[in-house]
């Protein structure tokens, strides 16, 4: 068995076109998809199905040939183009209005036409695990099928996982799906429910754009140049890079060694003696040839060696499968072999065919070879490394079939065997494989391979919903968010580009010592205050305390559309709970002003709950709240001199303060102690 010798790990597979060069459509990380430019070629968002972004310019883009001309026509508007150095061209259509579906024809090198182009809004989800989570894996997904059987009016593009050292060009030419009943359980739910809640108020096509990877955070989600300006980043992206140059070192030196130990651990074959000698003949002597049960690896029967056995049995044929073409199912054999009927060769898996030692060996008979009576199967296997024999299913892998009709014959059982040649099996370790860096943890690689692709595909606006893996640097994170906020807007030519995020939501991280989700979402609501034309959605009472991936996601995404349906479609709703703003001591109690208070404040349950007041000693207890008008009046009676408030600090929140619309009021603390 040689399956964990030869088989490249993912990781090797990550890295090899960095050291070999070239492209791949595979869709892996570090792969370019290729432009070889002897074809005209679009980029991967043009694909059929796709929805443009309405009212702004639409850039469209691909490559050919340096120096051909392009002709490109969209809903009878015609724009043309030169390819430049490297073979890319770029037209702009004005904006248009919502409607279609139209098609999109580029005449180059080659003619291309994409069909069901839409007109409507677009908008580019992105994150972590939260705002990838599939329909099928929360509380709404029947919900969910409900809903999408009454709207087919979005579309979702899903790009595939992909990190790089160098900001990619393109993405693969996947599918826009139009959401159904049959499809919406694969989908992003929170993306989708976002989509679900404006397409109607809005009554054109909705596309939605998913470029998310969980696990990720931050620092990979933005451009090097800009982690390069701030000391706390920089040195994680010159730890990388270190780390990928010693990698790529270490993966040659492991090439080399590991083919050095193949010429030692390998057999090799040292010829065919048993058909010289009229083993797979059917009037062969077989009185020295034991027996062995298959499918089996021959090593598990105390047959200790490396090298070639040869298996025979004879199958009794009835009088109608005389002169039939057959199928003969073996299963997989470990590692080669050469298959015999009635002493002619039917097939033969060598080192050519890949996974050879895995490949289910499946040989074609043909029918004159086939007689009624006992019909001589033979296979000679040669174990190259470690185990060897059968390793098939017996009950749909051993069979003999006829091919026109379908009955089959079992060859599991009893068989006979004997040794050819035996090898000392070759006991030293194979070199192990150097370990590579996870490429969603490279900074700025998943920008690379995710959003500068992207660009500059005209969109709406940005969705955000990120932050749990990032609990290890709180302190980098709100600097972080609005330079990766402000960086995007710039690349995208659109410094106003709307773009609301979730505050993460309630989880047990590190119950013991600093609640590092409370700071995160410290960062995060400093980040909005900063930002314009931003927003931020609070779900601490749609979390799960033990679980990161909280079931519940129809909230979270209707709380983003509220931000969209306000500040881009003009519709009256509130978009925010309470949030923190100014406070005043009053005598032994405070009094707290807050902003997005709605209609009034108001509060799950009997008691307000979440409050904690703190005097100068920093020992913070619980305080009473009461709702006063538009504000809040707080006291303890352990603290008479209050000069710190705190509201849901913690990994878990249990305040319950919301505005009139219901909605949450975020966690807040008014010292930095």
């Amino acid at each position: 068995m040689i399956g964990t010798i030869l088989r490249p790990t993912l990781p090797l597979l990550l890295l090899l076109p960095l050291l070999l060069g070239g492209c791949s459509r595979l869709g892996l990380p570090f792969f370019q998809p290729c432009h070889d430019g002897t074809a005209t070629t679009l980029h991967g968002l043009f694909a059929d199905g796709a929805v443009l972004q309405r009212g702004v310019d639409l850039p469209v883009w691909g490559w050919d040939r340096p120096g051909r001309r392009v002709v490109v026509t969209l809903d009878g508007e015609v724009r043309r183009a030169v390819t430049d150095r490297e073979g890319r061209w770029e037209v702009v259509f004005p904006p248009m209005e919502a409607g279609g579906p139209h098609e999109l024809l580029v005449s180059g090198s080659t003619d291309i036409r994409r069909h069901d182009i839409l007109i409507g809004e677009v908008w580019l989800a992105s994150g972590q695990s939260n705002m990838e989570w599939p329909i099928a894996e929360t509380d709404e997904r029947d919900e969910a099928l409900e809903v999408a059987s009454q709207n087919e009016s979005i579309r979702i593009f899903t790009l595939p996982y992909r990190s790089s050292m160098a900001p990619e060009k393109d993405v693969e030419p996947l599918e826009w799906i139009t959401v159904s009943p049959e499809n919406v359980e694969q989908l992003a739910a929170v993306p989708w429910w976002f989509a679900n809640k404006i397409q109607p108020e809005v009554n054109v096509p909705v596309g939605i754009i998913v470029s998310s990877w969980g696990g990720t955070m931050i620092p990979t989600w933005v451009p090097r140049e800009r982690l390069l300006e701030y000391p706390g980043t920089r040195m994680m992206v010159l730890e990388a890079d270190r780390e990928v140059e010693e990698y790529k070192v270490a993966l040659e030196q492991y090439l080399i060694d590991r083919e050095a130990w193949r010429e030692k651990a390998m057999a090799v074959d040292p010829g065919n003696r048993g058909a010289e000698e009229g083993w797979h003949l059917p009037d062969h002597d077989l009185a020295d040839w034991g027996t062995m049960e298959l499918p089996t690896y021959w090593q598990a029967t105390g047959l200790n060696i490396n090298g070639v056995v040869w298996f025979r049995t004879d199958v009794d044929l009835p009088a109608d499968w005389a002169g039939h073409e057959l199928e003969l199912h073996l299963g997989a054999i470990d590692d080669l072999d050469t298959t015999y009927l009635n002493g002619v060769k039917v097939g033969q898996t060598g080192r050519d065919t890949p996974g050879f030692w895995a490949h289910p060996r499946v040989y074609p008979v043909d029918g004159e070879l086939v007689r009624e009576g006992p019909n001589t199967i033979a296979v000679r296997v040669f174990d190259i490394f470690a185990a060897g024999g059968f390793a098939g299913d017996p009950e749909e892998m051993m069979i003999l079939r006829v091919d026109d009709r379908g009955t089959t014959i079992p060859l599991a059982g009893e068989w006979l065997y004997k040794v050819e040649y035996a090898f000392e099996p070759y006991t030293e370790p194979s070199p192990v494989a150097p370990r590579e860096r996870a490429p969603h943890t490279i900074p700025a690689g998943v920008y690379n391979g995710m959003i500068a692709p992207l660009i500059p595909y005209s969109i709406r606006g940005f969705l955000w919903y990120q932050g749990e893996s990032d609990g290890g640097h709180p302190h980098l994170y709100a600097n972080l968010f609005t330079t990766l906020v402000n960086d995007w807007r710039g690349r995208w030519g659109r410094g106003d580009l709307p773009f609301y995020f979730v505050q993460i939501a309630p989880w047990t991280a590190n119950p013991v010592g600093v609640p590092l989700w409370a700071l995160i979402r410290e960062a995060q609501l400093e980040a909005w205050k900063e930002l314009p034309n931003s927003g931020m959605v609070v779900i601490t009472d749609a979390g799960d305390p033990v679980d990161i991936h909280p079931r519940r996601k129809r909230v979270v995404g209707e709380r983003l559309a509220r931000y969209a349906l306000r500040h881009e479609y003009g519709t009256d709703i509130v978009t925010s709970g309470p949030i923190y703003r100014v406070h005043q001591v009053v005598g032994s109690g405070v009094r707290i002003h807050f902003d997005h208070v709605a209609d009034g404040l108001s509060h799950d349950g009997d008691d307000l709950t979440g409050f904690e007041l703190s005097g100068v000693n920093q020992i913070f207890h619980p305080a009473t709240a009461r709702i006063d008008g538009d504000t809040l009046v707080l006291e303890s009676p352990a603290v008479t001199d209050p000069v710190a408030i705190r509201y849901g600090w913690a990994n878990v929140p249990e305040g319950n303060l919301v505005n009139s619309a219901g909605l949450p009021a975020s966690p807040f603390r008014t010292d930095r102690w």
